[in-house]
């Protein structure tokens, strides 16, 4: 079993983006939240999510990415917002979107310098999506209603999908969704399920990539044919069938680092922390894709192994092609 090592620091530069957690409270019950659920994380006083804004632009921080829990149902959301906003930095959110169902909240946080939003949508339909969500009847649609709002006024949208059994076999359909709702403004980004969480025991995300792989090279096809731009995320190369594709995780999306949790008083390298995680199988060393691939996570390769990572061989860039003659 092999593991990078990556340095635990990470120089903060003009290119450094930070993410900063408002607390883990959410008003959804995702039943394979990566969450830690640990109480003392539950919330983040405004007072003190002002002041870890304030630290973080001292050090030098000129983009954050804003996250929770749930950050937007946060009492003090606005007035991070707008502190961002009068620090003059640029900020992103991962979120469920629902808030933005409202076009005044969109309009707002646009106003106070939000660019790229990465908005939860695990199905195609609102049975799916909420079971995954552990979110009320209506949140399905104010979540496609949310993505519609920040779209109109000039975010950039990337819909995010944990793969569970629960939609796997219904991916195309999820593609569909969006193609014919939001056509080529959105992004579609598939995810691999994580078993480093408080949830990872949930039946529905005990997902071998095995079962996995025909599906992702179906929909790998489905979303080129539609016109849709797909990313990936914590998965394999070799599961969907391209060397070349890079996982989108915190790091593919651009974040650099992340604010500790618990005093806010010092920050860690992602590139670190996702590497602390990653295993690979020794014969993965000899693969043309070795360099950008993201392995699988340690549990999961406690639970099920390695074998179902097959090393593309070196030189071979035609492997997509090659896979499905």
């Amino acid at each position: 079993m092999l593991q990078r090592h990556v340095p635990e620091d990470a120089p903060i530069d003009a290119t450094s983006n930070v993410l900063v957690r408002l607390g883990e409270h959410c008003n959804h019950a995702c039943p394979m939240c990566s969450n830690t659920g640990l109480p003392e994380l539950e919330h983040v006083a405004t007072a003190e999510a002002l002041r870890r804004i304030d630290t973080v632009y001292g050090w030098g921080f000129r983009r954050v990415v804003l996250t929770g829990g749930e950050p937007t149902i946060h009492p003090g959301f606005f007035a991070v917002v707008e502190r961002l906003a009068a620090l003059g930095v640029p900020w992103d959110i991962n979120t469920h979107g629902r808030s933005f169902h409202r076009r005044d909240f969109a309009e707002r946080a646009r106003q106070g310098g939000l660019l790229r939003a990465v908005v939860s949508l695990h199905g195609d339909t609102a049975e799916i999506a909420n079971a995954m969500s552990g979110a009320p009847p209506v949140a399905f649609e104010q979540t496609l209603a949310g993505i519609d709002h920040l779209l109109a006024v000039g975010v950039e949208v990337t819909c995010n999908l944990v793969l569970s059994t629960l939609n796997l076999e219904r991916l195309d359909r999820w593609l569909e969704l969006l193609a014919a709702r939001f056509g080529d403004r959105v992004i579609a980004k598939i995810c691999f399920p994580s078993l480093h969480s408080h949830g990872e025991a949930w039946g529905p995300i005990q997902l071998r990539l095995e079962t996995a792989r025909p599906f992702l090279r179906a929909a790998r096809s489905h979303a080129a044919d539609l016109g849709l731009r797909l990313q990936w995320e914590s998965m394999p190369n070799c599961v969907t069938g391209d060397p070349a594709h890079i996982s989108v995780g915190r790091l593919g999306f651009g974040e650099t680092h992340y604010l500790d949790d618990f005093g806010g008083a010092k920050v860690y390298a992602i590139a670190a922390a996702e590497a602390a995680i990653a295993r690979y199988h020794e014969d993965c060393a000899r693969c043309a894709a070795f360099a950008r691939c993201p392995g699988v996570s340690r549990r999961y390769a406690e639970r099920f192994g390695l074998a179902e990572l097959v090393p593309f061989p070196m030189g071979r860039t035609d492997w997509w092609a090659a896979s499905r003659e």
